[in-house]
């Protein structure tokens, strides 16, 4: 038997590393990218802090439009609105379970 090739090895040690552990066979798997998905009172506070932030970044041009705000003060709710669902997002967003080899 001739030794695995480095591309053998890597997938196994991807295969190895996204496995279910023993006690989790029913369970889906957390993501890498979600670490908070299965603490649900976080997700909803995570969620709602998302949507907030999603409203956040189309309200100010809205209300610029009805001539209640300044260019630059909308420009600022923005961005600081867009960066917090850039920051916020990813900890409660699933990504589906990884490819699993049978």
């Amino acid at each position: 038997m001739s030794k695995p090739s480095a591309m053998e090895q890597s997938y196994q040690l991807a295969c190895e590393r996204y496995a279910r552990p023993p006690g989790r066979a029913g369970r889906p798997m957390r993501s890498p990218g979600a670490p908070f998905a299965e603490d649900t009172t976080m997700r909803y506070v995570l969620q709602t802090l998302s949507w907030l932030a999603l409203e956040a970044t189309i309200l100010p041009s809205v209300v610029f439009l009805a001539g209640r705000l300044d260019l630059a003060q909308v420009q600022w709710i923005m961005l600081a609105a867009a960066l917090v669902w850039f920051t916020v997002t990813p900890f409660w967003m699933e990504r589906g379970q990884e490819h699993q080899v049978a």
